[in-house]
This record gives C-alpha cells, sequence and structure tokens, in this order.
C-alpha cells in the first residue's frame, strides 16, 4: 500500500499548492521588491525593523477654499469614513448626497425634514458601506441600508430611548456585529439611548449625565471618551473616559466646553499604560480653553497658546499612510489650523474660508476619508477645500470591494484540521480513508486560502509628456511597498491610457501584518493604503485609499481542543477560557457546546457555569446546571462513547438575570467526584446560531 500513501501525499501537495498558488499569485510582484531587499526608488524603502517607510518629500500641505453657492442651511457635513468620494449634507431642507466629493449632490427624498426631522447627526455602518443613521432634532433615530433610498425608524422614546430629541448617534465598535447604536440627547435628555438588535428596543445608560457628544475607537474597541456634564450639575461640563458603556465614567479633563473630539490615525507602538483604543489617543476642541491631546490618565493643552476657541478638530491621513494631519477650526481669526506633528507646531490653510466675529454654534470642519477634501459648515454655508496638488498629482483612489470579513477562528480551525490530517497521514491505518479525509480538508482551506480579489484603483494626472512610475504599498496586507500600478486596460484600469492606474491583488489571511512595533493602525477596522506616483527628477505625489477589514462574529473556541479530567473520589472543579484573565463578549451567541466522555460507569452528575469578570464591580458565577439533569446532554447520559453537550444561554441566564454577558470569563465544569472516573472533553465552543446546535447523525469530534 507504499503506492497508495505516495499518491495520498502527492494528491495532498498538489491540492495545498494550488491553494497557496491562487491565494498569492495576484499579488506577488518581483521577489526583492517584496522582500525588502534594496529597491531604487524616490518613494520609499525598508527600515530595520522590516516595515516599509515612505521616505520621499511630499509636497507642503496647501487647501483652497470655495464656498458652494449651491446649498443654503447647511447643518452638518458628514463624509464616509471609508469611501473618499462619498459625503452626506444635512441642511434645513433635508439631506443631500454626494459621490463625488461635492461635485454634483442628490437630494434624498425619503430624508426630508417632515418624515425624519432636522438631521443633526449622521454615523455610517463600518462594514456595510450603504448603510448609515440619522440623529434628528425631534424625531429619534432613522437608518438605511440602500444608501438613502430609504429609510425605516430606528429609535424612538416608544422603543425605550430616553428623548427623540437627538444630537449624536453612534455605531459601538465593540459589537463585532455592529448591531449596537449609541445615540445621545444634549440637555434634552440625560443618559446614552443604546440598542443591540439595530433599533429595535432600547434602554438608558449613564442616567446620571448629560452627553454631547461621544468618541469612539476601531473596530472592536469597547472605550469610549464622552463630552458631559452630571445631571445635579448641567452647567459643568467634562471629558469623561469609560471602559465600557454601562462602567464607571472617569473625569479626564473637568470643566471645559468641548467641541469635538477626533482620533488620531496613527498609534503609539507597545504603549498600552495610558493610551487607549489599541495605543491611538483622542484630540479634543474646546470653546473655551484650546486643544487638548488626551489618555485615559490625563491630558495636555496642545497646538496655538493664543487660541481659545476652536469649534472642532479631526484628523486625517496625509499624503500617504505613515502620516497625519490634525486639523482644527479656529472660525474667528484662524480658520483652518492643521499640524503634521500632533499640534506641537501649526500652521493655518484658510484662504477663501470663513473667519469672522459672527460665528453660529456648531461650525465644523471635517475631512474626507483619505485627507484629500475638507469640508467646512458655518453660518449656514458650505465650504469645500481640496488638498493642493503641483503638475504631478493622484486623486480619486478607490478599493473594490472596500471591505473585507475574514472568519479568523474558522481559519485557524481548517488550518490546524489541515496540519492534523498532515501529521497522521504516515501512520493511517486506512491510505484510501485519509486520502478522502485529507482532499476534504484540503478543498475546505482552499476556500480560505482564495482569499478575496480586490483592485485598487487611482486617477493619476501629470505634466504633458511625462511618464510617472506609480506604485501602491501593499505590505501590510502581504504585498510589495512597491507595488506596480498600471494604466493599460488590463489591471481593473478602465480603459488603456485614460490616466486611472490600477493593479489587483488578492486577501489572503495569512500574510496580513499586525505587528505591534508599528506606528500604523491595526486591524481590524480601517486600514491606509497608499498610492504613490514619482517622476524620473523625483517630484512626488501621493494620497491613501482606504480598506476596511473586520473579524466576523463566528463560533469560537474555549480552552484547548481536547482535555482529559481525572477523579479521584474527591470534588473537582476544572476551568476554560480563551486566555489569562482575558472577557469576551458572548451576548450574540446561541449557547456553549462540547463533547464529553466517561472511561466507565458515570452516574454521578457534571455541572456547568459561566463566569464573568467586570472591571469595577464584583464577578458573578451562574447557578450550577446538572447536564444529566437538565437533559443538556445527548442520550441523557455521560456514557462510554462521545456524547454532545449543548447548553443554550438564556438556560444560563434564566436564574442569573445580572450575570455580563459583555464581560464573560470562563466556563467551569465541576462535579462531586465520588467514584473514581476519567472525563474527556474535546471541542468546547460557544456557538452562533442554533443551527450549529444541531448534531448529525454518527458525528463526534476529530
Amino acid at each position: 500500500m507504499k503506492w497508495f500513501r505516495t499518491i495520498a501525499l502527492l494528491v495532498f501537495l498538489v491540492c495545498a499548492a494550488v491553494a497557496v498558488a491562487a491565494a498569492t499569485g495576484a499579488a506577488r510582484t518581483p521577489a526583492k521588491a517584496a522582500d525588502g531587499e534594496c529597491v531604487p526608488s524616490p518613494v520609499g524603502e525598508v527600515d530595520a525593523s522590516g516595515h516599509f517607510r515612505h521616505t520621499g518629500t511630499d509636497p507642503p500641505l496647501a487647501v483652497t477654499w470655495r464656498p458652494d453657492g449651491r446649498i443654503r442651511r447647511a447643518v452638518g457635513v458628514f463624509p464616509h469614513p471609508a469611501l473618499p468620494m462619498r459625503v452626506i449634507l444635512a441642511t434645513g431642507e433635508g439631506l443631500l448626497a454626494s459621490d463625488d466629493a461635492g461635485g454634483t449632490w442628490t437630494p434624498l427624498a425619503q430624508a426630508r425634514p417632515e418624515q425624519v426631522g432636522i438631521v443633526r447627526h449622521v454615523a455610517f455602518a463600518p462594514d456595510a458601506p450603504d448603510t448609515f443613521y440619522l440623529a434628528s432634532d425631534h424625531k429619534g433615530v432613522w437608518a438605511t441600508a440602500d444608501g438613502g433610498r430609504t429609510f425605516r425608524q430606528a429609535g424612538s422614546k416608544a422603543a425605550g430611548m430616553a428623548s427623540e430629541d437627538c444630537v449624536g448617534v453612534y455605531v459601538y465598535p465593540g459589537d463585532r456585529r455592529f448591531h449596537t447604536l449609541l445615540a445621545i440627547h444634549g440637555e434634552a435628555a440625560p443618559g446614552v439611548s443604546v440598542t443591540r438588535d439595530d433599533g429595535r428596543t432600547w434602554r438608558v445608560a449613564g442616567a446620571d449625565y448629560l452627553v454631547r457628544e461621544v468618541l469612539c475607537g476601531n473596530a472592536g474597541d469597547e472605550e469610549l471618551f464622552l463630552a458631559a456634564a452630571r445631571k445635579k450639575a448641567p452647567d459643568l461640563f467634562s471629558i469623561y473616559y469609560s471602559i465600557s458603556i454601562d462602567d464607571y465614567w472617569m473625569e479626564i479633563v473637568r470643566d471645559v466646553v468641548p467641541t469635538g473630539g477626533a482620533l488620531s490615525l496613527l498609534v503609539k507602538p507597545d504603549n498600552w499604560s495610558e493610551e487607549v483604543f489599541r495605543g491611538a489617543h483622542p484630540f479634543y476642541a474646546t470653546a473655551d480653553s484650546g486643544l487638548y491631546r488626551v489618555t485615559k490618565a490625563g491630558s495636555a493643552r496642545v497646538g496655538p497658546a493664543s487660541a481659545a476657541f476652536f469649534s472642532s478638530v479631526g484628523v486625517a491621513w496625509g499624503p500617504h499612510a505613515d502620516t497625519q494631519i490634525v486639523y482644527a477650526y479656529e472660525p474667528r481669526k484662524l480658520g483652518m489650523v492643521f499640524s503634521t506633528d500632533e499640534m506641537a507646531t501649526s500652521s493655518t490653510a484658510s484662504a477663501g474660508l470663513f473667519t469672522g466675529a459672527f460665528v453660529r454654534e456648531g461650525a465644523h470642519i471635517r475631512a474626507s476619508a483619505n485627507g484629500a477634501v475638507f469640508y467646512a459648515v458655518v453660518n449656514d454655508a458650505l465650504y469645500v477645500g481640496w488638498r493642493e496638488a503641483g503638475p504631478l498629482a493622484v486623486r480619486q483612489v478607490a478599493v473594490a470591494p472596500p471591505v473585507f470579513s475574514l472568519e479568523s477562528e474558522g481559519f485557524r480551525s481548517v488550518m490546524d484540521g489541515l496540519r492534523e490530517e498532515l501529521r497522521t497521514l504516515p501512520t493511517a491505518r486506512s491510505a484510501a480513508a485519509e486520502a478522502k479525509r485529507l482532499l476534504a480538508k484540503t478543498r475546505e482551506a482552499q476556500a480560505f486560502l482564495a482569499g478575496t480579489r480586490v483592485a485598487l484603483t487611482a486617477k493619476v494626472t501629470a505634466p504633458a509628456g511625462a511618464a510617472p512610475s506609480v506604485t501602491a504599498d501593499l505590505s501590510r496586507v502581504g504585498g510589495s511597498g512597491l507595488t506596480p500600478m498600471y494604466d493599460d486596460g488590463r489591471h481593473g484600469d478602465g480603459g488603456a491610457g485614460d490616466g486611472v492606474y490600477g493593479t489587483t491583488f488578492r486577501l489572503d489571511p495569512r500574510h496580513f501584518k499586525n505587528d505591534t512595533r508599528d506606528w500604523r493602525r491595526r486591524w481590524p477596522g480601517r486600514m491606509g493604503l497608499t498610492v504613490s506616483a514619482a517622476l524620473p527628477d523625483g517630484t512626488l505625489a501621493g494620497t491613501v485609499a482606504v480598506l476596511s477589514i473586520f473579524d466576523r462574529l463566528e463560533s469560537f473556541s474555549v480552552g484547548q481542543r481536547a482535555d482529559q479530567i481525572v477523579v479521584k473520589g474527591e470534588p473537582w472543579t476544572k476551568h476554560y477560557g480563551i486566555g489569562y484573565y482575558a472577557t469576551r463578549d458572548i451576548s450574540d451567541y446561541y449557547g456553549l457546546s462540547f463533547w464529553i466522555m466517561a472511561s466507565g460507569a458515570a452516574e454521578e452528575e457534571v455541572f456547568v457555569q459561566l463566569h464573568d469578570l467586570p472591571p469595577y464591580s464584583p464577578s458573578m458565577t451562574t447557578p450550577p446546571l446538572g447536564i444529566m439533569k437538565e437533559g443538556l446532554v445527548e442520550g441523557g447520559k455521560i456514557a462510554g462513547e462521545w456524547r454532545r453537550v449543548v447548553v443554550p444561554l438564556k438556560r444560563f441566564l434564566k436564574d442569573a438575570p445580572q450575570f455580563q454577558t459583555p464581560r464573560w470569563l470562563n466556563v467551569i465544569l465541576s462535579g462531586e467526584g465520588k467514584s473514581p472516573v476519567t472525563y474527556s472533553i474535546e471541542d468546547m465552543r460557544f456557538l452562533l446560531a442554533a443551527e450549529e446546535a444541531k448534531t448529525p447523525k454518527g458525528a463526534k469530534p476529530r
């Protein structure tokens, strides 16, 4: 049978090679560029830590503003955080949308004031480009999933909100499904209205505070900053930090008048003590004491010392994803103030922008997803300012699709299974049976390794007769920092010679780079991909395309895959978690599942419980459930063969309604241990859906 085992091994290797080739072939560039060896380029190089860095000299930032005379009664402008050319404009007559950075505006007929109210704030769903939410002044929260063609009411007082007067709505990034919304009401009502089911039902958190703004982090971040005042002192506003919406609010900056906050795009490598949001930090504008850089431990004044009144602050990418621009609006004298060193020094870019003594409340500046376009709303008018470019310019960058969702748990499980099959191949009793399993595992792996095909395009203008070299930095997704882009009509770039350059690549999760030594924002969340153009004389231009990468919510394993519990005639307890004091939100899961088998007669009960670990309140353990008494084990008894146990989450919570599912810590198995026995436990996991709890006939763990 040696020949058959040889064939099986060859089948495996061929299939694996096909999978790897499918995953990586389209993203490959010449080995020297990909491996970081010296490649002559004015754009950048690989540094000593192995990160590609942009080293060229970019032109200085300059913005020329122009009022948009078509707009009347502007209330607020809301650029899409991932699509650089998309922006929503709120006016007294309703909402307008643009997909060309304000070149043309389309009224959203279903978002007129008589239906949704005057819109005060817009929040975009991170994982669905055409989904966004509206906070209106008198009619609650509204939602659209089709880019604004239709709207449904997603929040009202009847559904549990504190008020239908809303000044802000936010998609809470701590919920990986992005179905949790936060709505705030300013001075109209205390508290933050919270829904975990996309607006069907609401509750109120932080009922002792009047909240003006919430600043959320990146995908997966539970932490929050809030501009709020205590209900008993409504005129004293401060900036607060909270580890999550239901936990203690810590006062960071006391007695200021916050007018807006923004989160840095670059992070502090390996700094977890004071920074939040996985190393990033906020900036805040105030109307009475200037600008602040904030951490969870304190704050520091930044920016021009002579200016106290700022109406907004924001952060945008610079010409490439290694840099960021912090910008703020001082509408009385300075206009737009910006900085490339976190406001240690600053300049202004205010040509054509309103400045004057009379400024209505709510004036603000916001930037497009990549910082190529700025928008200002002041005194009912809209101003648009493009980042100025020289004769060489990169504009209108796009990633298609703009969102990639990764099943991390499934990916790890498939790769572990493939490695296990390969390990057991030499000693398999039946080469034919093993070959079938190998083929099945390989096909399963190939579905993951094939990845998602992505197209990156950019519009490049150059002096007449010049032939620019156009490259993309794909080093963070497994490609080269100098991936070439082409204008030949064969790389997703449209027609040959039309000035649109393109490249295609595959997103392969094995090659994602999330190094904590890097100062660029880490995934999950928005990632900047730099497109650079260079002329032979060293002239550079660049801008950033935005790719969003998220971990999809899925079932996940608890503890090691296989475990044995040796009972020697005395009470026993065993804990299973995902890491040392690591908690996880299980609120949206169906329940817990594991397989159990006993070495002999097992008449004694095995109990199962859940344990939580809130940061500022006592932990709780759910009452013990006997898996045999409760009918939770397949067949009703623990036996000398594998039996599956499934415990719905609602059964755990039936007698423990105060258990904090967002802060689950571990699963506890226990027993009285009167009789010696050995229990085998395998594949303990939380199931996402009830369908996963169904046991196929004859199924058992492998």
